[in-house]
């Protein structure tokens, strides 16, 4: 059994893969870590930070990582994941079998002047339309505007406020998922090399930021496929994903 833990986007709770969730095998267990400020941690207070929201993760994490596991994060989550890794090679704890980052740039480049300004207005609005995938019917909800667009918001502005630190690369293999219609160019996607001794494959997909919806079995089949036969104890004749 291989673990895919997955850290949600901007605003998401822990039904934000529930698309991964329904292609899950036998072999493969997809658990979405939940983040304070929504779904059954509704109560919860949303940290200052970026960096305090993967501390928030990674005791989430810890003691559930002594059987093979596999990281995958979309947008925000893809840094998230990318620090959690960060935080577990600095405890000396065992380490993913992968890496799978989605809509997001490289850490050492994700940050552009342009990507840190935070839109207002009727720009916030269209980008939660047309960035976030919200549907016009919510946008003229005013419970949205009450419970679920201030966790996109602060989760965008801890997001927005991240600052890079230059570690020496880790050694383990990195896939990159990418738009053709989003905004990460193909130089961005490459940056991940700059993370890792390790392979990074990049594959672009049709669709803006949150193509990965209209391609989860896609995706789901190469993570599978780099995830296979790496199980503890499993034989290739006898592990099929």
């Amino acid at each position: 059994m291989i673990t895919l833990f997955c850290f949600p986007y901007a605003g998401a709770d822990e039904k934000a893969y529930a698309l991964l969730e329904n292609l899950a095998t036998a072999h493969l267990k997809i658990v979405t870590l939940v983040l304070p400020g929504r779904g059954e941690r509704y109560h919860d207070s949303m940290p200052d930070n970026i960096h305090q929201l993967a501390d928030d993760c990674f005791r989430q994490l810890k003691g559930k990582l002594q059987h093979p596991f596999a990281f995958f994060g979309h947008s925000m989550g893809a840094l998230l994941s990318y620090l959690l890794v960060r935080k577990l090679k600095e405890e000396e704890l065992l380490m993913p079998l992968h890496l799978f980052v989605s809509g997001c740039a490289a850490p050492a480049v994700v940050m552009t002047a342009e990507r840190r300004e935070m839109p207002e207005g009727k720009e916030w609005k269209r980008r939660l339309q047309e960035t976030a995938g919200i549907p016009a019917v919510m946008l003229d909800n005013e419970i949205f505007w009450l419970v679920y667009e201030p966790v996109i918001r602060k989760d965008l502005t801890l997001f927005k406020q991240y600052n890079y630190q230059e570690q020496p690369p880790l050694d383990m293999p990195i896939t990159v998922f990418t738009g053709k219609e989003d905004n990460v160019t193909a130089d961005e996607a490459a940056a991940w090399q700059k993370e890792t001794t390790g392979q990074v494959s990049v594959v672009s997909f049709s669709g803006k930021h949150h193509f990965w919806n209209e391609h989860a079995a896609e995706i789901m089949m190469i993570v599978k496929n780099n995830l296979q036969y790496k199980g503890n104890n499993v034989s290739p004749q006898s592990f099929s994903l």
